[in-house]
């Protein structure tokens, strides 16, 4: 296990998108659980397609989240549509541990 799992004290709420139908729309699984780090802080980073984007949160978590997935965040109501990930980074150490690291 990863060291920087001792860290992940909160727990988030993640739906794969399963299918996209004709018209674009895109469905979901089933949502599950996952614990992660949540830091609600602003920043500006770059986005996937290069624009300078505003996050309020960063999370951290051993579960691969992907920008296609929705994911709720531990004070968010479940049944809303949830937040699509701005960008998502694998995060490799040395040692061959890792995360992923979302912003929102």
């Amino acid at each position: 296990m990863s060291a920087i799992h001792r860290y992940m004290v909160d727990t988030i709420t993640i739906a794969r998108e399963t299918a996209v139908d004709v018209k674009g729309d895109p469905s979901f699984g089933v949502a599950f659980t996952a614990k992660a780090r949540v830091e609600h802080k602003t920043k500006f980073v770059a986005g996937q397609n290069g624009n300078t984007i505003q996050i309020d949160h960063m999370i951290a978590t051993l579960t691969e989240i992907k920008t296609t997935d929705r994911v709720w965040l531990p004070d968010d109501d479940l049944s809303t549509q949830g937040r699509r990930p701005a960008f998502v980074n694998y995060a490799r150490r040395p040692n061959g541990d890792g995360h992923y690291e979302a912003g929102f």
